[in-house]
């Protein structure tokens, strides 16, 4: 799945092109304009993946570049949004996604790490330096979970606990962690390209109003 992505641009070369006396005022101008309205946009943008309940991560990871670099003034001055999670563009857009064989979803009872995030079962053996374990059932999905000492059934699990395991006196019991499903419907979350538009139907009028500052 690419990244997701928004390239746009103010053209104001052609009324250069005509008026070569205002090349360089028409140059800071559309470069002001299009750095206002990418500032904007970022921030929008970044609101809106937090409004869908995504991390600080997740919308710090939306970056938006003015070209060309430096902010140096161009009459082909241009804002490219993007994202820096490959995979973005998926709650942009929604998808069906197949396991192979299974996705393996995380239950409740998987702890959340210091940055907002859930192990996987991926990154759980790395994480807690113990196995997953196939958890049988007559009916239903299949189930992964992980051994740790036996006590109190308390809701939550901490990663402290994952990570001891086996260790420790007494019983041991097996928690289920991960479900696994054959395909899962990603909704879109994401109103990033409608941002995108509405900014970009805001660079004339950003464009109007730098011009009258030169």
């Amino acid at each position: 799945m690419a990244g997701l992505n928004v390239r746009f641009q103010f053209d104001a070369g052609a009324l250069a092109k005509a008026l070569p006396r205002m090349a360089d005022p028409i140059a800071a101008a559309a470069t002001l304009a299009v750095s206002e309205v990418s500032d904007d946009l970022k921030n929008a943008a970044r609101a809106d993946i937090g409004a869908a309940g995504f991390s600080r991560k997740w919308q710090n990871a939306l970056r938006v570049q003015v070209f060309p670099k430096g902010r140096r003034a161009s009459i082909d001055a241009a804002g490219f949004l993007y994202h820096k999670i490959p995979y973005s563009a998926v709650f942009e857009e929604g998808a069906r996604i197949r396991g192979q064989p299974y996705l393996w979803l995380p239950l409740p009872t998987v702890p959340v790490g210091r940055r907002g995030t859930r192990l996987t079962a991926a990154n759980f053996e790395a994480r807690t330096g113990q196995k997953l374990v196939t958890i049988k059932r007559r009916s239903g999905p299949p189930l992964l979970g992980a051994a740790i000492s036996a006590g109190p059934r308390a809701r939550n699990i901490s990663l402290a606990q994952l990570r001891r395991g086996r260790g420790g006196r007494g019983a041991v019991r097996v928690v289920p962690l991960f479900v696994g499903v054959s395909t899962a419907t990603i909704k879109k979350r994401f109103h990033i390209g409608q941002l995108a538009r509405q900014a970009a139907g805001r660079l004339p009028a950003a464009y109007a109003a730098a011009l009258k500052v030169q």
